[in-house]
């Protein structure tokens, strides 16, 4: 999961390399193609990641580096997959342990 949940940011990012570096050598149809292609697998990541989270009704959340790190205080960048849709947060914002702001916000903490 945690691989096609970092496919879903990298599909699109390829595709905008490869049609900006190769669209000289490429005609229009191929980058078209491509550019079709690269959001068609961008969809179906989606829609994979979708059904698992709404199947097994957990949180996934895939940290990516250390955003803070000070002293006993350590602040990940994460991508937080949820029901309430695919979200690139900053995990454990504000000092919560098991939920982001948004969940705080939403349930009036």
């Amino acid at each position: 999961m945690e691989l096609i949940s970092i496919l879903l940011l990298v599909f699109p990012l390829l595709g905008f390399l490869t049609i900006g570096l190769f669209q000289k050598q490429m005609n229009r149809n191929l980058s078209g193609v491509l550019a079709s292609s690269f959001i068609f697998l961008n969809l179906v990541a989606a829609a994979f990641l979708f059904g698992f989270v709404t199947a097994s009704n957990q949180t996934l959340e895939v940290p990516l580096f250390d955003w803070i790190k000070f002293a006993d205080i350590t602040i990940p960048f994460a991508l937080t997959i949820d029901r309430v849709g695919t979200d690139a947060t900053y995990s454990e914002w504000c000092g919560a342990a098991d939920t982001p702001l948004f969940h705080r916000i939403y349930e009036g903490r």
